[in-house]
C-alpha cells in the first residue's frame, strides 16, 4: 500500500508521470489524415478511445511546427507538412544531441566515454546525433524516423551478418586437431607399449600393507 496525503491506496499500483509534447501524439494521425478535418474528427481511434481527450487540450494549441492551418482558428483544423515537421524535429534532436553530449552519456550501451573521446569532433557530434535520433524516433511513427534519419544526413546502419537458417542453435565448431596418433590404435595388430609411471615411497608403502588383503567384495560373494 501506498500513504497518499491522509489517504492509503492499498491495491498498490503508482502511476508515474512526466511531460510530454502533445504534437508527437497529435503527429500520427495528421500523417494518416485524408481530408482536412478539425481535431476534433482527427483525434478518433477505436484502438485508443482516449485520444479524443486530447482535442478539448489541443483547441488553443499552435500546430504550425507540424502541420498547416485550413480555414479560421476556431474551426481547428490542422493539414500535415512534412517539411514543418523534418525541421522542428532537427531542432528536437540538435537540443537533446547537445545535451547528451554535455552530459558525457555514452553513445552506445556497449560503449565507454573513453572510447568517445578517441573520436574527433565531427565523429563525436555525429554519434550523439545518431543516440538522439533514436531517443526521438521512440515518439515518431517508423516511416517518419527513417525520412528523419535521411534528412539529418546520419549513417547507414550496417546490417548484421545473417548467419544459416538454424546456425544460431547450433553448439560452435570445434577446432580441428592439428596432430594426431601416428597408428591405429583400434587394430587388435598393433601393440601398445605402457610405460608404468615410478611408485612414490608412499605408494610403496601402501602396496606393502595391501600385500595378502582381500579384496571388500569377497565377504559379500555365496559361500
Amino acid at each position: 500500500s501506498w500513504f497518499i496525503g491522509e489517504t492509503v491506496q492499498s491495491d498498490g499500483k503508482l502511476y508515474i508521470v512526466s511531460p510530454v509534447d502533445v504534437s508527437f501524439l497529435i503527429l500520427p494521425y495528421l500523417m494518416k489524415a485524408e481530408k482536412n478535418v478539425p481535431l476534433d474528427h482527427l483525434l478518433e481511434d477505436s484502438e485508443f478511445p482516449d485520444i479524443s481527450h486530447l482535442a478539448a487540450l489541443s483547441s488553443t494549441k499552435d500546430f504550425s511546427h507540424v502541420a498547416e492551418r485550413k480555414g479560421s482558428p476556431d474551426l481547428g483544423v490542422w493539414r500535415y507538412n512534412e517539411e514543418n515537421t523534418l525541421s522542428w524535429l532537427e531542432k528536437k534532436v540538435q537540443k537533446l544531441s547537445s545535451l547528451l553530449m554535455e552530459k558525457k552519456i555514452p553513445t552506445t550501451s556497449a560503449q565507454s566515454f573513453t572510447y568517445v573521446r578517441t573520436m574527433d569532433l565531427d565523429q563525436t557530434k555525429e554519434a550523439y546525433a545518431a543516440l538522439a535520433h533514436g531517443i526521438i524516433s521512440d515518439y515518431l511513427p517508423e516511416e517518419l524516423s527513417r525520412t528523419l534519419h535521411k534528412y539529418l544526413k546520419l549513417p547507414e546502419h550496417r546490417p548484421k551478418q545473417k548467419l544459416p537458417k538454424g546456425a544460431e542453435n547450433q553448439p560452435p565448431s570445434k577446432k580441428p586437431r592439428m596432430e594426431g596418433p601416428l597408428e591405429d590404435y583400434s587394430m587388435d595388430n598393433v601393440e601398445v607399449n605402457k610405460v608404468k609411471a615410478p611408485l612414490t615411497a608412499k605408494a610403496k608403502a601402501l602396496a606393502k600393507s595391501a600385500a595378502g588383503s582381500k579384496n571388500i567384495m569377497s565377504f559379500f560373494s555365496k559361500k
